[in-house]
């Protein structure tokens, strides 16, 4: 039942009420109680977890353990049981994560080393962490080569003596990085450093990732220093009269432990669902920037707090349900990928449904995503209440969220998600950039009574 349905209901009820106490005195009547989302308390749970305090949450740092205890004492406080498997709320696993000592520098000096232009992280480039071969922490400085000419690439023993390459979109546009990267780094004339021009940028910033998903382990031994650089840059890069460039790169990639945080509602059946949604981000920039996270993904852990909340308050259901804070989303769905692996859950009993990003304040569609046959009665059954409650929505095959890994495993498994771009995996996802919260109650109240 839609909410519109629902209010005209709980109104022709007090209604018809109102009627018979004109005709007939009544006492001791119990009206029930109609229980509803809190927006207050979606608002609060998304400050905390974009507040200075916990610096954007990355896994590994001070400010995503504090996300972590915050959510653990919140899932006590509002009255979630801990599951057997995780003591105190917590699920604990280890991940690969990158961890900056200090902000990346590139820097375009003259032969004897001084500062001609010096470029800004994030607006003209960024560093490229993201494989066994890059090396998170070096630093270089010598003469560079355009490289202009796809068909280069193919033949880079030819190329000249200087250490550092700098790619054109152009040059790269036949292949894939993967690709490419394997051209240039098996070859017996190896660059110290490599730079491509790159364009994926949101708002004029890069797009920042702390991905490690496809990563064995931080061996720099062999490894060359990889950068991207905007096309501004790029121009600047190859008009300047000096071709030299300095660079510097302090990014240890490391093994850390961290917590999924877990909590649940009893039922009186053994069947039930998942509601989950991931607390990680991408943490401190060290240049005076955060990526705060505020849409991806505070709004979605917003969500369903409230919604463990407003169905603790709704009182016993008949359901079980988990409500399952994600850690380590971001580096390669890390754990949504342990959590399944310890098989906790049996996969013919429960269905996922999992928050990433809602809330936009843009008008954006809502999607509802899966990927494997068996997540398609609940995604169909999700979409048909969505358009009969007056939500845009559309069905997609998108994978990258944490009920990827549930589907894998055999679970029917859907990810919620406005996935609204403007400000993605930027310093600029903040709550007043990104967020609408009363269309964000809006949202969270629809998974409520679709519940019930």
């Amino acid at each position: 039942m839609n909410r519109r349905k629902l209010i005209i209901v709980v109104t022709s009820f007090l209604m018809v009420l109102s009627m018979s106490a004109c005709a007939k005195p009544v006492s001791n009547v119990d009206v029930p109680e109609v229980v509803s989302i809190d927006p207050q308390y979606i608002n609060t749970v998304l400050d905390t977890l974009i507040s200075e305090e916990f610096t954007g949450r990355l896994p590994g740092t001070d400010g995503n353990k504090k996300a972590e205890e915050f959510l653990q004492s919140e899932m006590e406080t509002i009255g979630l049981s801990a599951p057997e498997f995780a003591s105190s709320y917590l699920h604990g696993f280890d991940l690969l994560v990158p961890l900056k000592q200090k902000v990346t520098e590139f820097e375009l000096v003259d032969v004897d080393g001084a500062v001609v232009q010096k470029f800004d992280f994030g607006d003209d480039f960024t560093e490229y962490i993201a494989r066994d071969f890059a090396m998170g922490i070096g630093e270089f400085q010598g003469a560079y080569t355009i490289v202009d000419d796809p068909f280069v690439v193919g033949k880079v023993d030819e190329m000249t003596e200087d250490d550092i390459w700098v790619f054109s979109r152009n040059a790269t546009a036949s292949s894939s990085y993967d690709a490419f990267f394997k051209s240039v780094l098996n070859s017996d004339r190896k660059p110290k450093v490599i730079i491509y021009e790159s364009d994926q940028l949101n708002n004029d910033h890069f797009i920042l990732s702390p991905y490690t998903g496809l990563m064995q382990h931080n061996d720099n031994e062999n490894g060359v220093l990889i950068y991207r650089v905007s096309p501004g840059a790029f121009q600047m890069i190859k008009d300047a009269d000096q071709k030299f460039l300095k660079v510097s790169t302090a990014a240890d990639v490391k093994t850390v432990e961290v917590s999924n945080v877990v909590g649940m509602i009893d039922g009186k059946s053994d069947h039930g669902y998942v509601i989950s949604a991931h607390f990680d981000h991408l943490g401190d920039n060290l240049d005076g920037t955060v990526n705060y996270g505020a849409l991806d993904n505070a709004s979605g852990v917003s969500a369903m707090m409230a919604l463990a909340e407003a169905m603790v308050r709704d009182g016993e259901q008949e359901l079980d349900y988990y409500f399952i804070a994600f850690n380590g989303e971001e580096e390669g769905l890390h754990g949504s990928t342990a959590f399944v692996r310890d098989n906790f859950l049996d996969v013919d009993k429960f269905k996922i449904i999992n928050m990433d990003m809602l809330g936009s304040n843009t008008p954006i569609e809502f999607e509802i995503s899966a990927t494997h046959p068996q997540s398609t009665e609940l995604s169909q059954w999700i979409f048909e209440n969505a358009k009969e409650y007056g939500i845009n929505a559309i069905t997609s095959n998108i994978g990258a969220s944490d009920h990827f890994p549930f589907e894998q495993a055999g679970f029917a498994a859907v990810t919620l998600i406005e996935f609204d771009k403007r400000f993605y995996h930027t310093p600029y996802d903040t709550k007043d950039a990104s967020i609408d919260l009363e269309h964000l109650a809006d949202l969270t109240q629809f998974v409520f009574e679709l519940l019930q």
